[in-house]
């Protein structure tokens, strides 16, 4: 959940304020086993196709690279997008309905995809997420609460549901 102070300056980046932290998504993507569409790997953060009833994940940057995928940005040179367009999304090969005649010159063909994906070590699996409080046994809720990101989780969850949602304005 960290990155190094080379690959920040590598990357030119100021703010680390401004580098979210994708560790409850990629301990989620572990846990369900979910992969890439296009290079097969579980590594990093991915996205779902936003179409209806698709399972398909995707790394943005294999959807990028590879020129299949349509990547939807949140305004266009005419300004912000509706919500009817889907803003922020993104679709996997099988929905962006894009003629493969249309794809980039430089794109990135999948088995190559693949085969980097293969050259990353696997990340070290992800706990099964836990059962329902009220399912859990003693000790399993002693295992739980001792873990002290489970138990900040459990104390912000529990106050929202006591306060209820604030207005951040």
């Amino acid at each position: 959940s960290t990155i190094n102070t080379s690959t920040v300056s590598a990357l030119n980046i100021v703010n680390l304020d401004m580098i979210e932290n994708v560790t409850f998504l990629k301990k989620h993507f572990m846990a369900f086993d979910k992969k890439c569409c296009l290079c097969k790997g579980q590594r990093g953060a991915m996205n779902t196709c936003s179409a209806e009833n698709c399972d398909n994940y995707v790394h943005i940057t294999c959807a990028r690279s590879s020129g299949l995928c349509a990547v939807i940005h949140g305004e266009s040179s005419e300004g912000k997008l509706s919500p009817e367009q889907k803003p922020w999304s993104l679709t996997c090969p099988k929905h962006s309905n894009i003629d493969p005649n249309d794809v980039r010159p430089n794109s990135i063909p999948i088995e190559q995809l693949e085969a980097q994906a293969k050259l990353f070590p696997p990340e070290t699996p992800a706990k099964p997420p836990p059962r329902p409080l009220h399912k859990m046994t003693v000790k399993e809720r002693q295992e739980y609460f001792d873990d002290e990101e489970h138990e900040a989780m459990f104390l912000a969850n529990s106050i929202y549901r006591f306060e209820g949602q604030k207005c951040a304005v």
